[in-house]
């Protein structure tokens, strides 16, 4: 699945509570970030793995957390 804000709800922190609740649930995540994101997820505690790669034009990251 995707994570997808509405631009009119964003930077209020929607994105972090669900990531952070999964987080709580979960011992490990794997992600496809955008390029453009990798950031977000490195601040919540996601580590890059393995080369970018395009998927539908678009420069992805493999990413994943462990607890």
């Amino acid at each position: 699945g995707r994570i997808a804000t509405l631009s009119s709800y964003r930077k209020r922190g929607f994105s972090t509570e669900i990531i952070r609740y999964l987080q709580d649930r979960h011992d490990c995540l794997a992600i496809s970030s955008q390029d453009i994101r990798i950031d977000f997820y490195k601040k919540l505690g996601f580590k890059v793995v393995g080369k970018k790669y395009k998927d539908a034009g678009i420069w992805h990251q493999k990413m994943v957390y462990i607890k």
